[in-house]
Protein backbone atom coordinates (compact mmCIF):
# COMPACT_ATOMS: atom_id res chain seq x y z
CA UNK A 1 0.00 0.00 0.00
CA UNK A 2 1.32 3.43 -0.89
CA UNK A 3 1.15 6.43 1.40
CA UNK A 4 1.11 9.84 -0.20
CA UNK A 5 2.33 13.17 1.06
CA UNK A 6 -0.31 15.47 -0.43
CA UNK A 7 1.80 18.61 -0.63
CA UNK A 8 1.76 19.85 -4.24
CA UNK A 9 5.18 18.73 -5.50
CA UNK A 10 5.43 15.51 -3.49
CA UNK A 11 2.10 14.14 -4.66
CA UNK A 12 3.08 14.39 -8.34
CA UNK A 13 6.48 12.77 -7.72
CA UNK A 14 5.01 9.93 -5.69
CA UNK A 15 2.21 9.36 -8.21
CA UNK A 16 4.81 9.21 -11.02
CA UNK A 17 7.02 6.73 -9.11
CA UNK A 18 4.08 4.46 -8.32
CA UNK A 19 2.92 4.33 -11.94
CA UNK A 20 6.44 4.00 -13.30
CA UNK A 21 7.04 1.09 -10.93
CA UNK A 22 3.84 -0.58 -12.13
CA UNK A 23 4.95 -0.18 -15.75
CA UNK A 24 8.39 -1.64 -15.08
CA UNK A 25 6.99 -4.62 -13.15
CA UNK A 26 4.50 -5.35 -15.94
CA UNK A 27 7.27 -5.09 -18.54
CA UNK A 28 9.50 -7.46 -16.54
CA UNK A 29 6.60 -9.89 -16.18
CA UNK A 30 5.81 -9.78 -19.91
CA UNK A 31 9.48 -9.93 -20.97
CA UNK A 32 11.41 -11.52 -18.07
CA UNK A 33 14.73 -11.48 -19.93
CA UNK A 34 14.47 -7.74 -20.68
CA UNK A 35 16.32 -6.70 -17.54
CA UNK A 36 20.11 -6.61 -17.38
CA UNK A 37 21.68 -9.66 -15.73
CA UNK A 38 23.29 -8.89 -12.38
CA UNK A 39 26.97 -9.79 -12.51
CA UNK A 40 28.38 -9.60 -9.01
CA UNK A 41 30.43 -11.88 -6.80
CA UNK A 42 27.76 -11.78 -4.06
CA UNK A 43 24.97 -13.12 -6.28
CA UNK A 44 25.48 -16.86 -6.78
CA UNK A 45 22.93 -17.23 -9.57
CA UNK A 46 23.10 -15.56 -12.96
CA UNK A 47 19.32 -15.44 -13.20
CA UNK A 48 18.88 -12.30 -11.07
CA UNK A 49 18.12 -9.29 -13.25
CA UNK A 50 17.71 -5.56 -12.70
CA UNK A 51 15.68 -2.72 -14.20
CA UNK A 52 15.76 1.00 -13.60
CA UNK A 53 12.70 2.71 -12.15
CA UNK A 54 13.31 6.47 -12.11
CA UNK A 55 16.15 6.87 -9.53
CA UNK A 56 15.70 3.33 -8.20
CA UNK A 57 16.90 -0.14 -9.18
CA UNK A 58 14.54 -3.10 -9.06
CA UNK A 59 16.18 -6.51 -8.63
CA UNK A 60 14.06 -9.44 -9.67
CA UNK A 61 14.24 -13.17 -10.32
CA UNK A 62 12.26 -14.45 -13.32
CA UNK A 63 10.67 -17.89 -13.08
CA UNK A 64 9.84 -18.82 -16.67
CA UNK A 65 8.34 -22.20 -15.76
CA UNK A 66 5.69 -20.47 -13.63
CA UNK A 67 5.50 -17.37 -15.86
CA UNK A 68 6.10 -15.01 -12.97
CA UNK A 69 8.79 -12.80 -11.48
CA UNK A 70 9.87 -12.35 -7.89
CA UNK A 71 10.77 -8.77 -7.00
CA UNK A 72 13.70 -9.19 -4.63
CA UNK A 73 14.37 -5.59 -3.76
CA UNK A 74 13.88 -2.01 -4.92
CA UNK A 75 16.62 0.36 -3.79
CA UNK A 76 17.67 3.93 -4.32
CA UNK A 77 20.22 3.99 -7.15
CA UNK A 78 22.96 5.78 -5.23
CA UNK A 79 23.22 3.26 -2.42
CA UNK A 80 26.12 0.84 -2.00
CA UNK A 81 25.15 -1.83 -4.55
CA UNK A 82 27.67 -4.43 -3.33
CA UNK A 83 26.25 -4.28 0.19
CA UNK A 84 22.68 -4.56 -1.10
CA UNK A 85 23.50 -7.56 -3.30
CA UNK A 86 25.31 -9.22 -0.40
CA UNK A 87 22.01 -9.12 1.55
CA UNK A 88 19.73 -10.52 -1.21
CA UNK A 89 19.93 -14.15 -0.02
CA UNK A 90 19.24 -15.83 -3.38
Amino acid sequence: MYQFDYSAGNFRKQWYRKHKLQEVIEEAWSFPESGSPVVNEFVPTTEVRKKLVANYIMYYLPDSSEKMIFVLRIVYGRRNVDEILRQLNV
